[in-house]
């Protein structure tokens, strides 16, 4: 179907859906949707014909709308949607203040100290969360820019945005603790990771395909690909010793990998004793 993609390329396109499980961690679901259709419905349909009702939709931060919003809440789905920092839903004061009496907590992730604060605007729940070294980070970067790139970077938009550095917002409709709900969304890194594999490491970008029906079949196989892409990963990510090395570097000695015919029998062709030890190591010993 016709659409157009971030460079207004018109070309035939299709939306791909994957549900990504955090529990297995890794994608166990997938739907081909035609290129033309950018509907919240999709997301409704999708879980439907999963059979999987226990899912929330980690949506990015150009998602979010009014109308969005509403057609989410009368699908009845759950979702986290991330704010832009120029919002007008999301209130800086307790930040302007530069106390963290006003904030409702803090809690630890990935070795960093997130405070965070709550309110509701038009029935909506907002959580803004404020991690200090980001905020450190983003600051001296804007700084910098002041002195590189004055004629974008001002130190007057600086005093505007210094409030906004070191934030994260979002709407949800989640009873969940805010950190819960800090914690799914950041798994939506490993979502994109799948998309990223998708497109770098399958080369699944582009479809080739002349027809719905070839369509279907290769969308299966990749998804197929991506699954064992995945498995592979999370048995490397166990293991101390692989965990240097990329799944790609282990598939490229597979690849490199060959079948000799001796007599009758078909035996293992020499490798070196290096690349034998991290074969032995990267691969399960059942899936």
């Amino acid at each position: 179907i016709p659409g157009y993609n971030h460079r207004m390329s018109f070309y035939p396109q299709t939306n791909l859906f994957f549900i990504f499980s955090t529990k297995l961690q890794l994608p166990i679901y997938y739907r081909v949707v035609p290129g033309n259709i950018r509907d919240v419905k999709s997301f409704s349909y999708s879980l439907l014909e999963s059979g999987i009702s226990d899912a929330v939709i980690v949506a990015d931060k150009g998602f979010y709308s009014r109308e969005n919003i509403e057609l989410l809440k009368e699908s009845e789905l759950k979702y986290i949607i991330p704010l832009r920092r120029s919002s007008g839903l999301i209130n800086y004061q307790p930040l302007e203040n530069g106390s963290k009496r006003e904030m409702t907590d803090y809690f630890e992730f990935d070795g960093r100290v997130i405070w965070y604060y709550e309110n509701k605007i038009n029935n909506e729940r907002i959580i803004t969360f404020n991690d200090d070294k980001l905020k450190v980070q983003e600051t001296q970067d804007y700084l910098r820019r002041t002195i590189t790139h004055p004629e974008e970077y001002t130190k007057e938009t600086f005093f505007e945005k210094q409030f906004e550095f070191g934030t994260l917002s979002f709407t949800t409709n989640l009873t969940d603790t805010s950190e819960s709900i800090y914690q799914t969304y950041k798994c939506r890194g490993q979502i994109e990771q799948v998309f990223d594999s998708y497109k770098n490491f399958l080369e699944a970008d582009k479809t080739y395909m002349q027809n719905d029906k070839a369509l279907d079949g290769w969308s299966f196989v990749n998804f197929l690909a991506i699954q064992a892409y995945y498995k592979l990963y999370k048995h490397m990510k166990k293991n101390k010793e692989s965990k240097k090395y990329s799944v790609e570097d282990i598939l490229h000695i597979a690849q490199r990998r060959k079948k000799l015919r001796l007599g009758d029998k078909w035996v293992d062709a020499e490798i070196t004793k290096k690349n034998q030890h991290l074969f032995d190591l990267a691969l399960p010993v059942s899936s």
